[in-house]
């Protein structure tokens, strides 16, 4: 089996650092496994708390790896968006598709705070 946008579906948990003391966060997001997906993140960018719902689109390639663009709130009512570049760490099979049960991602440009850094997914239970 080979992996696909199906692979990346469901409702997944994740963290976001960004550079040395920029931004950090946890955000909830639903995956629709059509390359799109919608949620909310909750940031510390800088010291300013901001709650702000988060949006995108991804793709998944076959061996696992793939890219998203997310728009995140920022502080001031603004928005950033941002390229990640994601692996599939772990799978499960779900009848004839894989699907991601943990990906690792780096921020390919910047992110919340103007900075690089580093998001981690986990799909929920």
């Amino acid at each position: 089996m080979k992996y696909s946008n199906s692979s990346f579906k469901g409702t997944y948990g994740f963290s976001v650092v960004v550079g040395a003391n920029v931004a950090i966060g946890l955000s909830l997001a639903t995956f629709d496994g059509r390359g799109n997906f919608k949620g909310t993140q909750k940031l510390n960018v800088s010291g300013a708390i901001v709650t702000s719902p988060i949006y995108g689109t991804y793709t998944i390639n076959p061996d696992g790896t793939g890219t998203a663009t997310v728009t995140f709130g920022e502080p001031g009512g603004g928005t950033t968006q941002s390229g990640i570049d994601l692996v599939i760490l772990e799978a499960k099979s779900s009848g004839s598709r894989k699907v991601a049960t943990e990906l690792q991602g780096v921020l390919s440009s910047p992110g919340p705070g103007g900075g690089l850094g580093l998001a981690h997914f986990k799909l929920l239970p």
